[in-house]
């Protein structure tokens, strides 16, 4: 009886969980939690974060805090639990209290920005002759709003464990599914305005085939780019008015708040309203140089009554430096950014972060052009090693480490492509999207390609073999074999193509083929396919023999800008009740011969390659 009581007043019980206000959904610090039963108690931190445990009869759980209600939750003994509270501010009926200003005081605030304003042309970094600088860009995509009903959901199965990855630092829960990175120095002039990023090292978590790594800059490019020193920054579809637009006044109310110091520097530290509600404006704090008048840091955020469709918010921050050109004078140039949007996915239910972090450094400007900058064509090109670099490189080329979450990211999708479940979803769905089921360094299907029917053929058997990304992402062959039950004759082809260079970007293309296609739809139906034979509702009585080779050569001559040529010959001979006839006599003709050569040229301005 003894020990039975021992084991059991010997029981641990451990609660968890985050309290937060439930109006607003912001965390709320310095709760008071105690347990009811003993005078065992704690407070939440910073984050509204709280953790207690027990051994013995715990009671009732009882959370307190000024201005809000109180709450007693029950306990369940001797078990690990998560309890997330909200709580609801308390009301309290106060004397009304008129506080009146005093029309005749000015604020201090609208000589300052006007003066903010005049000197924005001097400081603008986009007036900035040429100017150079080293980037470390971190992009990461998370799932916000995940609810316990989908955490347990029984069709996760073995990939449950995902879900031990959930963050709940920010506002609502995430669970990082994507993240990238890259290390670029990029170079940049005004006159003409050119820009070329060249990407030292760039990764991406997960596997995305060949071209992978190289969607890290193209996933940066979807990020607008801010500067407060124009008038309107476009982003989201639409114009929003900057807090240091030439009439800034007329859409916000500029409040000083304090002096303070940053980066040795006196700056003027001042809150920004928007005047009105519904306009496309921001709120926030920004802190300016009270020497220069230059920007010197700004945290920021959409208008709460700024409608977005489906941006539920967004908050960016920008941090400048005061950086000496080589005349001798000083501009502020920025050197770190961080952005997050909060998207909504689907209403009432889940959403997403995507966030983006800069650091910068290595800053350089000049009132002098640079003569060399756009030289090589490209604004966007890549170092060889740049997609091989080892954790070791990245550990000296990163500029900022990363923090524990993003860490993981890499952790999480190690773990889950290492899974045989994974391969097989991944097979299966490779299979499905393209018909081909892969091997090693090889492919063979396609799937809606192997069996089909037509009046010329009667059943018709065909197999495809091509090479994978495993044997070779540069040469690139494919052969065919097709049989007819009912002509009883064989069909073949070869083709193979060729990547001589990526960036730019020059490939050579080479087929002959031997096969039966619809006349007259070349280029629209294959004709070998099962959905061709099964949804078509006219008769496939036109069919004709075609012996054709072809080759040709793509090549970029910079960013947007590229030629095709091509030559092809081919020879036509009608198969079924059907004939070619000579208009000029009306004999029939046996077969069509023909030969042509087609050159292109093609402009399609901010086109860039990113991989395949």
């Amino acid at each position: 009886m003894a020990l039975v009581l021992h084991i059991g007043w010997a029981q641990t019980t451990e609660v968890s969980g985050r309290v937060f206000d439930v109006q607003s959904g912001k965390p709320l610090p310095y709760v008071n939690i105690v347990f009811g039963a003993s005078t065992t108690g704690t407070i939440t931190d910073e984050n509204g974060a709280y953790s207690l445990s027990i051994e013995g009869r715990p009671g009732r759980l009882n959370i307190a805090f000024l201005g809000y209600v109180s709450q007693s939750l029950e306990v369940i003994r001797g078990i690990k639990q998560r309890m997330d509270v909200s709580m609801e501010p308390r009301a309290f009926d106060l004397n009304a209290a008129e506080v009146r200003p005093d029309r005749n005081a000015k604020n201090p605030a609208k000589p300052f920005m006007q003066r903010v304003l005049e000197a924005k042309n001097r400081n603008n970094p986009a007036t900035i002759s040429s100017a150079s600088h080293r980037a470390h860009t971190r992009i990461e995509v998370a799932v916000n709003d995940i609810g316990e009903n989908q955490i347990n959901a029984k069709y996760w199965g073995p990939f449950r464990f995902i879900f031990d990855y959930l963050d709940s630092t920010q506002v609502r829960n995430a669970l990082p599914i994507l993240f990238g990175e890259y290390v670029a120095d990029e170079r940049w002039q005004t006159k003409p305005r050119q820009k070329q990023t060249s990407i030292i090292a760039s990764q991406l978590s997960g596997d995305f085939g060949s071209g992978g790594d190289r969607a890290t800059p193209e996933l940066n490019s979807r990020f607008p780019e801010i500067n407060l020193y124009e008038n309107q920054i476009l982003m989201l579809d639409r114009a929003f008015t900057s807090p240091l637009h030439d009439r800034a006044s007329a859409h916000y109310r500029f409040y000083i708040l304090d002096t303070l110091d940053w980066r040795g520097r006196a700056t003027m530290h001042l809150a920004f309203l928007p005047k009105r509600k519904g306009e496309m404006t921001f709120e926030g704090e920004i802190w300016l140089d009270t020497l220069s008048l230059a920007i010197a840091h700004i945290d920021a955020q959409l208008s709460p009554s700024a409608n977005v469709n489906f941006v539920r918010s967004m908050h960016w921050t920008q941090s400048y430096a005061p950086i000496e050109g080589e005349n001798g004078t000083e501009r502020w140039m920025l050197d770190a950014e961080t952005m997050l949007f909060d998207v909504s996915i689907a209403d009432r239910s889940f959403g997403a972060y995507l966030q983006r972090k800069s650091t910068i450094e290595q800053q350089h400007w000049s009132d002098l052009k640079e003569k060399d900058l756009m030289e090589s064509g490209r604004d966007l090109q890549y170092d060889s090693l740049a997609l091989q670099r080892s954790e070791d490189d990245w550990q000296t080329l990163r500029l900022a480490p990363l923090i524990a979450r993003e860490s993981a990211v890499f952790e999480m999708t190690d773990s889950v492509l290492a899974m045989p479940q994974w391969r097989m979803i991944k097979g299966a769905g490779y299979f499905f999207g393209t018909g081909y089921a892969s091997s090693g360094p090889l492919e063979l299907g396609a799937w809606w390609s192997a069996y089909t029917q037509n009046p010329t053929e009667g059943n018709r058997f065909r197999l495809d073999l091509r090479t994978s990304n495993a044997f070779s992402t540069r040469i690139m062959p494919r052969v065919f074999a097709a049989y007819g039950t009912y002509d009883q004759q064989w069909k073949g082809g070869f083709s193979t193509q060729c990547i001589l260079r990526n960036s730019p970007r020059t490939e050579v293309n080479v087929e002959v083929k031997r096969d039966l296609e619809q006349f007259g739809m070349a280029g629209i139906l294959d004709q070998g396919e099962a959905f061709t034979s099964a949804l078509r509702t006219d008769s496939t009585n036109l069919l004709s023999e075609v012996i054709r080779a072809e080759a040709s050569i793509l090549h970029e001559f910079g960013a947007g800008f590229s030629g095709y040529l091509e030559w092809r010959h081919r020879q036509v001979v009608t198969r079924g009740n059907w004939a070619f006839v000579d208009p000029a006599n009306g004999l029939t003709l046996e077969r069509l011969i023909t030969s042509e050569a087609t050159g292109v040229l093609r402009y399609a301005r901010g086109e860039r390659f990113v991989g395949g």
